[in-house]
């Protein structure tokens, strides 16, 4: 355990803004914010599209516009998109072609597929 644990400690140092680049750092910032807002309002439409069977069955589309979200649907959606958007950005900072090694190579591609593994295993249970 006292061996990994510094192995990564070793690792982690070498992880900085300089090493990912300030552009990268922060672009990546800027499109997760927007990721999120995007997938904020996906969700939000998917799931007013969702009730469309009640508002088909009572012929009253006036409900469909006025449907209301609960405090609890709001905090899902939200923290979804958070967690969905801070995953893509996580794959945008590890998305360093090459580095010095091969080694560290290979660790910073698994780094930037974890994310996605997250993203997709996680949507695929909210179905």
């Amino acid at each position: 355990m006292t061996k990994h644990y510094a192995e990564l400690k070793k690792l982690k140092s070498d992880f900085t803004i300089n090493e990912i680049g300030k552009f990268r750092f922060y672009s990546g910032i800027a499109i997760g914010i927007g990721f999120s807002l995007i997938l904020n309002s996906l969700f939000r439409i998917t799931l007013k599209l969702c009730n469309i069977g009640e508002v088909i069955t009572d012929l009253n589309w006036i409900n469909l516009v006025n449907y209301e979200f609960s405090t609890y649907y709001l905090a899902l959606i939200g923290f979804a998109s958070i967690g969905f958007s801070f995953c893509f950005t996580t794959y945008l900072w590890m998305s360093k072609p090459f580095a010095t090694d091969r080694r560290k190579t290979i660790r910073l591609r698994m780094a930037q597929i974890n994310p996605i593994w997250i993203l997709f295993g996680t949507l695929l249970f909210l179905l």
